[in-house]
């Protein structure tokens, strides 16, 4: 049976939800340690997610508003998995060097001509209609009807239990940790403002680009993939 002076937070990590009966009044870093011995993960590698990404440290519970039952994610890697994240950044990087998806500028694509190319047909056939006036969820099944740099067909899914991004096409899957994409940055494609051109960093040269993104799935991504505040 609970204390009174305890809450009980539920912590989803993977395909576990984790119960953690806790004192408001600790701190998140540590909440963290209490994390820690429980899946492994270090604070320094813990993603936590409620209402966005939890980032002040200092604060307990009670302030950050950690109510009786609250539901957070946890995504991070323990220090066995981190060596295999680093062969992982050096192998994006060296696709990055034999080019196909991966480029190594960072300007507007609306000004380089390898972009202007395969943007100058418009929106594929299966877009999902942009909405500018206001931002929605990442659908169940993820955004379809976008483009990569080879004018392939793909569709962007996201598995938060997993911690990854799946780029899909008609002939393969690609799946990206969120650990390895380190910056997130987009563009409004000239001639159609509400699709934007989308480039995902991962490692220091390291750039996949994703063309066609309604404008509405923009803050969701980021929130997603990065843990920014919703």
């Amino acid at each position: 049976e609970m204390e009174s002076n305890t809450i009980v937070v539920n912590v989803k990590y993977g395909a576990k939800m984790l119960k953690l009966s806790v004192d408001p009044s600790i701190t998140l870093a540590q909440f963290r340690e209490l994390l820690e011995k429980e899946t492994g993960i270090p604070p320094a590698g813990q993603k936590l997610i409620l209402r966005g990404a939890l980032k002040d440290e200092d604060k307990t519970l009670q302030e950050l508003k950690i109510t009786n039952n609250a539901k957070m994610m946890l995504t991070g890697s323990k220090p066995e998995d981190v060596k295999a994240l680093s062969a992982a950044a050096e192998n994006a990087e060296k696709e990055a060097d034999a080019g196909d998806a991966f480029v190594e500028n960072d300007v507007d694509p609306n000004e380089e001509t390898e972009h202007k190319k395969l943007l100058a047909n418009g929106p594929p056939g299966d877009a999902i209609p942009a909405n500018p006036h206001k931002h929605e969820a990442i659908p169940p099944l993820g955004i379809q009807g976008l483009k990569n740099k080879m004018n392939s067909t793909i569709r962007v899914s996201f598995k938060t239990d997993l911690d990854q991004l799946c780029i899909s096409s008609s002939s393969s899957t690609q799946k990206i940790s969120f650990l390895s994409i380190t910056d997130m940055k987009s563009w409004p494609i000239k001639g159609h403002e509400d699709y934007h051109v989308v480039c995902l960093s991962m490692g220091k040269t390291s750039k996949y680009w994703i063309y066609w993104v309604p404008c509405q799935f923009l803050r969701a991504m980021r929130g997603t993939i990065l843990g920014w505040e919703l």
